[in-house]
């Protein structure tokens, strides 16, 4: 291990390839793809810079639609807003934690998203249990409010110190 080790944290929203956000981001992406060519791109930046620590981020997440709207869809046959779109997630998401948890080489932040209190915030989509932006951490669905940004941020400090100790 080097002597120093420099922490740079890779989120590479502006790689189309593997675009999380904006205009990319919809429930027919390939989270799998994704994170593939997320991962890919992660291990050549590692071994062309082989004293630089890279750190994986799990994707953020959407808070899920709920209330009479979300009912309506419902009963209309669709899902609610952020339902499919998490569900894309969530494969991306769990690539990188079988890549990364047990080297301590990930920032979760979905996970984190996905914590308030003492609850954690799923939505279900056919059978499958998925993790979503907490409401209390957004004000629009999609982006961090206040507090979301705070907790986000102390998590992220923490990961960083720690990470840096090693």
């Amino acid at each position: 291990m080097a002597d120093i080790i420099r922490l740079l944290l890779i989120v590479l929203y502006h790689n189309k390839s593997i675009y999380f956000n904006g205009s990319n981001s919809n429930a027919t992406s390939d989270g799998r793809q994704l994170a593939t060519n997320y991962i890919d791109s992660l291990e050549a930046l590692a071994k062309r810079h082989p004293q630089t620590a890279f750190v994986a981020v799990t994707a953020p997440l959407m808070a899920a639609q709920t209330g009479p709207k979300a009912w309506i869809k419902r009963f209309l046959g669709r899902q609610p807003s952020g339902y499919l779109d998490n569900v894309r997630r969530a494969e991306f998401n769990a690539m990188l934690r079988d890549k990364y948890q047990s080297s301590g080489r990930l920032f979760d932040l979905a996970r984190l998203e996905s914590q308030a209190s003492a609850s954690s915030c799923t939505v279900s989509v056919d059978g499958q249990v998925v993790e979503a932006l907490c409401p209390e951490f957004t004000d629009d669905g999609g982006h961090l409010n206040e507090r979301g940004q705070a907790m986000m941020a102390s998590a992220f400090l923490n990961f960083v110190s720690s990470f840096s100790a090693k």
